[in-house]
């Protein structure tokens, strides 16, 4: 299936500062450390055409400015994919549709934005294409929530960024019937070094708990279910679960992608 991500962010880049910066691909804060961003992939496929657009504060277009540019690239697990749109001089956006970066399970991808000579400051919004390996299967990516070790339960949003002590603050709505399925997680510190506790995240629908689960303790950064799955209907409610397990003694920033298959590929 053919999946459209059109997204941007919410800060300025370019100027003086030169330090280039990194964006979740489904939008959000640019960071100055690659780290700090990052969305798990679980379906195998492929990104491609990926469009830049530069505008002002007031989204009108904006140009770099003569001699100077801008240029944004997917990034693969902290390297630099040939997925990539340099915008420069008058030029307000830009395109790479002939480039294709092939993805795998576990993958991690973001967009690096670099520039060059001083440009216009300016906001950037794109558009990228995913196409699942397997048809119908399409990916779901929540980004870099941070879970407290001291808050016993949190709710996370299943697809982009947002977590609350209160589920229906972050349900999302199914527009279509299908499968949830192959739950990948990633985090960015190891809940509890030196001994054995940690934090579960599980998926709900309507409230209630699917099979869908991931444990990650101790000193493991990363787990994964590609057991269990359940099927949804168009309306039902989504959110991811997390537990504190025990006592870990940090608080943790998680990736976590899913592959939704869609009854029809339409």
């Amino acid at each position: 299936m053919k999946q459209g991500i059109i997204s941007g962010h919410w800060d300025a880049i370019g100027g003086s500062d030169s330090t280039p910066r990194y964006a979740d691909i489904i939008g959000g804060s640019f960071a100055t450390s690659e780290s700090s961003v990052g969305g798990e992939i679980s379906p195998p496929g492929t990104f491609r055409k990926l469009r830049v657009k530069l505008t002002d504060i007031n989204g009108d277009a904006i140009s770099p400015g003569s001699g100077k540019s801008y240029t944004f690239t997917l990034m693969k697990n902290e390297s630099a994919t040939g997925l990539a749109v340099t915008i420069s001089d008058a030029e307000t956006s830009g395109s790479d549709t002939s480039t294709d970066v092939s993805i795998t399970a576990s993958d991690s991808v973001d967009l690096r934005g670099e520039w060059s000579g001083t440009p216009t400051v300016a906001y950037a919004t794109w558009a990228l294409e995913f196409e699942g390996n397997t048809a119908k299967e399409s990916l779901v990516c929540n980004i870099g929530n941070l879970f407290n070790k001291i808050i016993a339960t949190n709710f996370a949003a299943w697809g982009g960024n947002g977590r609350d002590t209160t589920e229906a603050n972050v349900e999302q709505v199914v527009a279509l019937g299908g499968t949830v399925r192959d739950m990948y997680i990633t985090l960015r510190q190891a809940p509890d070094p030196s001994g054995s506790d940690g934090y579960t995240f599980r998926i709900r629908k309507n409230g209630a708990n699917t099979s869908l689960l991931v444990t990650i303790t101790g000193n493991n950064t990363a787990g994964s279910d590609t057991s269990n799955s359940f099927s949804v209907s168009a309306g039902d409610r989504i959110a991811i679960k997390v537990t504190v397990s025990g006592t870990p003694s940090n608080n943790v920033v998680a990736e976590i992608g899913t592959t939704f298959v869609a009854d029809t590929d339409a």
